[in-house]
């Protein structure tokens, strides 16, 4: 009975140390610091980046973008995520960045002046609707755009009065 209860005991062990081992071997953990603190000291006007519908801060040195209600930026290699442009900065899971933040066209940050700017109360109050509506495909990527597009719509106004 003796030599039983040891084999048992034997055999309980050995399991749980394999057990064990494969739980530490399956954890990974990752251990971030907080990004710098970003200090915009006034309401941000935003940036269109064209053929996105993401929008820059360029009022500050870090990249800060706004997409989909969420405010995001790179540090260290590392994305966060926050639901405001203060903070506080959550680390997330490379797989839960957006596609289109990791793939921003090349040369983005050569912001022309003519490049769409809006206002931060404008981009969470209307982001959803813009993107389901295509708002910037149809009113111009840049001012110039849309201003020539303003200057047909007047023209033919004027061609429909006469």
């Amino acid at each position: 009975m003796v030599k039983k209860s040891w084999l048992f005991i034997i055999t309980f062990f050995s399991v749980m140390s394999i057990l064990y081992h494969k739980a530490i071997a399956d954890t990974v953990i990752i251990k971030t610091t907080e990004p710098p603190q970003v200090v915009i000291s006034s309401e941000p006007e935003l940036i269109v980046i064209p053929d996105t519908y993401v929008y820059y801060v360029r009022a500050s040195d870090n990249d800060i973008f706004f997409y989909q209600g969420y405010w995001w930026r790179q540090w260290r290699d590392v994305w966060y995520r926050a639901g405001s442009y203060s903070g506080p900065w959550i680390a997330v899971h490379p797989r839960r960045v957006p596609y289109r933040l990791t793939q921003l066209p090349p040369r983005w940050k050569e912001i022309r002046e003519d490049n769409v700017r809006v206002r931060w109360r404008d981009a969470r109050d209307n982001w959803r609707k813009w993107e389901r509506n295509k708002y910037w495909e149809k009113h111009g990527w840049r001012r110039e755009v849309a201003r020539e597009r303003e200057r047909e719509v007047i023209e033919n106004k004027r061609k429909n009065r006469r």
